[in-house]
C-alpha cells in the first residue's frame, strides 16, 4: 500500500469512525464496519439510519474506483439500484 493511500484510508476512518476494520486482500485493502448517515429535503421527513458496508478500494486507486457492498442484509437482493452483479450474487 502507498503512503498516499495510507493518509486517505486513516482520513476516512477518523472521520467515518464506525469503519474500524482494515483488512488488505488481493484485490484492494477493505474498510468495513457500520457507516452511519441523514437526509433531509424540504417538506419530507429526515431519514436517518446506519448500514453496515465493506468497502474496496483497489490498490490503484484512483485510477480505479472503489466498490461498496452493504453487507447487514438491509438492502434486499431485488433493490433496483443494486449492481447487477451484486444482486446475482446474494
Amino acid at each position: 500500500m502507498t503512503d498516499d493511500l495510507q493518509r486517505q484510508i486513516d482520513e476516512l476512518i477518523t472521520v467515518h469512525k464506525g469503519l474500524k476494520n482494515v483488512v488488505e486482500r488481493d484485490d484492494g485493502i477493505v474498510v468495513s464496519g457500520p457507516l452511519p448517515f441523514e437526509a433531509s429535503a424540504d417538506g419530507l421527513e429526515t431519514i436517518t439510519e446506519s448500514f453496515e458496508i465493506e468497502l474496496t478500494i483497489p490498490y490503484d486507486f484512483p485510477e480505479s474506483l472503489p466498490r461498496v457492498r452493504e453487507t447487514g442484509g438491509r438492502i434486499g437482493a431485488d433493490y433496483e439500484h443494486r449492481n447487477a452483479r451484486d444482486r446475482k450474487s446474494t
